[in-house]
């Protein structure tokens, strides 16, 4: 069976974007007994989106209940929940978080499943398992931004990451390289020139391309460097006493893209780094291209990974041409 497109984004009323997670619920009459689940799809913040703000959305699933028993008809809500589980998925494939609770025990634990993509049609359960996965699956009974890195391959939220990597250069403004991911580098210096000589350092430098923070506004972007880098190195960056590059892969760009919009079942060509006569099965054309060198200069300054940009580049396009976006 083809695998169904589902958006992983979508425009939030505020026009910020939001990401989808799955949330689902095992609930017990407290009047006859009768066991039923719900499960919802609902999205939050993505840019904000951290580990704690990801664990607060599983602490309050439990409200999310509420319907009436099918047997007895009595209110169901959530003093009777018995378990839940929450769903996040990383839209560059990264791997899947699932967290697990226990509510009439009080225990909590994590699965984190390298390599996957959140699927909405997974079917329920209720107990984490060591085994569910064959490889490069964890089961732990509390999860830190250490561990989404060692087994991800990525911070949960690479703004973070940034950010401290940043502050780290204030403590004695030395030239920084670091790696914030797969193929995801970040290197700072006084000037361009150091930075392009500091980057030689890096692992793989000839399948990276460097974005500058400097060049280009991007204001239109809700996520700008500026509204969320440390206001000392916002002052930094613009005064040009900091010169921040960050460096990130193309073909991981490529491949969320043509993935994303194979599953849409649209064609398109693809010439080098330009995505052009994106159709759907109807025969309706999107009325532009989609550049390469753009996807990654948004997920530079929007603090992203260059797979999350390249599958919310697809998504807003399938959206565009679907006039639901």
């Amino acid at each position: 069976m083809a695998e169904p497109f589902v958006f992983h984004f979508k425009p939030g009323r505020s026009g910020r974007i939001e990401a989808m997670y799955i949330l689902d619920l095992d609930c017990q009459c407290a009047l006859c007994g009768h066991e039923q689940f719900q499960r919802f799809y609902h999205s939050t913040d993505f840019h904000s989106l951290t580990l704690p703000g990801l664990e607060g959305l599983a602490d309050r699933a439990a409200l999310k209940a509420g319907y009436k028993c099918e047997n007895c008809g009595e209110a169901v809500g959530a003093n009777e929940v018995r378990n839940s589980v929450l769903i996040y998925g990383f839209a560059d494939d990264a791997g899947v978080i699932r967290i697990f609770d226990d509510l009439v025990d009080g225990r909590r634990r994590f699965e984190v499943t390298a390599c996957r993509r959140l699927d909405p049609q997974v079917v329920p359960r209720w107990r984490a398992d060591e085994e569910a996965f064959s490889s490069d699956h964890q089961v732990v009974e509390d999860l830190v931004e250490g561990d989404v890195e060692a087994f991800l391959e990525r911070p949960f939220n690479p703004k973070i990451a940034i950010r401290d990597a940043l502050e780290s250069w204030f403590i004695d403004r030395q030239k920084m390289c670091s790696k914030l991911g797969k193929n995801h580098w970040i290197v700072a210096a006084d000037d361009r020139g150091e930075v392009a000589e500091l980057a030689d350092e890096i692992e793989s430098k000839s399948e990276l391309r460097a974005v500058m923070l400097s060049d280009g506004d991007g204001e239109e972007f809700s996520a700008h460097w500026s509204r969320w880098l440390p206001d000392r190195a916002v002052d930094a960056i613009v005064g040009g006493e900091l010169s921040v590059g960050i460096y990130l892969a193309p073909a991981e760009a490529i491949e969320a893209i043509e993935r994303s919009l194979a599953v849409g079942r649209l064609e398109f060509e693809r010439i080098g780094d330009v995505f052009s006569q994106i159709t759907t099965p109807r025969g309706h054309v999107y009325d532009g291209e989609l550049a390469v060198p753009d996807v990654l200069r948004r997920a530079a300054i929007c603090g992203l990974t260059a797979g999350e940009v390249g599958r919310l580049c697809a998504e807003e396009i399938v959206g565009d041409l679907l006039q639901i976006w």
